[in-house]
């Protein structure tokens, strides 16, 4: 079915997707209010969420012109890792007007308030008042072109609304800016996904922090294969896309070598998004996951497995994990603030 988003783009969302979210909502704050967690934390909170649930490819490719797809019933990897990310946002702005909603409690009437931060189906989000704004999860669309950020959470009490929110918060970390204008304006790649989300104050590349060396790259795979993208058969489209793997070839890129992840684990965080840097042509990672510590600290990979059908936590630590294979080079890190 289709709906709209907060600036009136067409979006492809089912009811069970709906259903869905709502019930994230409610288990992700009723289990511990998130408000005192990192973004990080939210963003693995939702990954276990979803652990077990089905793998599928192509899930974003629907016919006709381009639009977003709203699919919380199964996932890829990068699928995985974005709607995760638009939870964690959602998540954070309930927590901004839910601070905002005990700051207007009368005297002597939010006894228990601390107590009582998370979703709750039937009342909504409570909206701020004049004089205590909610702020934005992230940069206002004052700040950027028209049609990126949704801005401050609406002044709505109903899930339908939270849905409506959330798919304009998919739809930002989606595409260049936030617009949705053809299939080239879809985030493609994992370094213009992070780059463009960086530009936006949504995430940060860890990499360089992390000891991550200088690895330029040619960054080329998918015009170079154009038969496997239908939407590329046109001139257009795909003239579009050779300009963008040319801007993205030209950004600097950092990977932390497989061999050294070892010692620098310690500095990774839970939540954390680690995306697998490849030796292949043309492409600059395979894969995408969730950085999760074991009980014995170990960093493992929480992710959307095509090997086992669904989304797991690895069960080799991330360090054997890169080792299996000779064209996985190392890890590119990325984290929501």
């Amino acid at each position: 079915m289709y709906m709209e988003d907060v600036i009136g783009k067409a979006v492809m969302i089912e009811p069970k997707d709906q259903e869905i979210l709502t019930d994230f909502l409610t288990s992700v704050c009723e289990q511990q209010p998130p408000e005192t967690g990192t973004p990080g934390d939210i963003v693995l909170r939702a990954g276990r969420y979803f652990l077990d649930a089905p793998y599928g490819a192509h899930t974003l490719e629907a016919p006709g012109p381009e639009a977003l797809v709203v699919n919380l019933r199964r996932f890829d990897c990068f699928t995985l890792v974005e709607n995760c990310c638009a939870l964690a946002l959602l998540v954070r702005q309930i927590i901004v007007n839910n601070r905002a909603e005990c700051h207007r409690q009368p005297a002597g009437t939010n006894e228990g308030a601390s107590k009582d931060n998370g979703f709750r189906p039937e009342r909504g989000i409570p909206a701020p008042r004049q004089g205590h704004p909610a702020t934005p999860a992230v940069i206002s669309s004052s700040e950027r072109s028209e049609g990126a950020h949704p801005g401050p959470l609406p002044s709505v009490h109903s899930p339908a609304a939270l849905a409506t929110y959330f798919t304009a918060l998919l739809r930002t970390l989606r595409y260049r800016d936030g617009v949705i204008a053809s299939y080239p304006s879809r985030l493609h790649y994992f370094s213009d996904w992070l780059a463009n989300n960086a530009r936006q104050g949504l995430l940060r590349d860890m990499t360089t922090a992390l000891g991550g060396r200088p690895t330029p790259k040619v960054i080329d795979f998918m015009t170079k294969h154009r038969e496997l993208y239908p939407s590329l058969q046109d001139e257009t489209p795909y003239s579009q896309l050779q300009e963008i793997e040319a801007q993205i070839s030209a950004l600097p890129r950092h990977v932390l070598p497989k061999e050294e992840i070892a010692d620098w684990e310690g500095k990774i965080a839970p939540g954390d998004i680690l995306a697998v840097a490849t030796h292949e042509e043309g492409l600059d990672v395979t894969h995408a996951g969730i950085a999760i510590r074991s009980t014995g600290h170990h960093l493992h990979l929480l992710h959307a497995s095509s090997e086992a059908e669904k989304v797991i936590v690895s069960p080799e630590t991330l360090a054997t994990y890169l080792q299996k294979r000779e064209n996985r080079a190392g890890i590119i890190v990325a984290r929501l603030i």
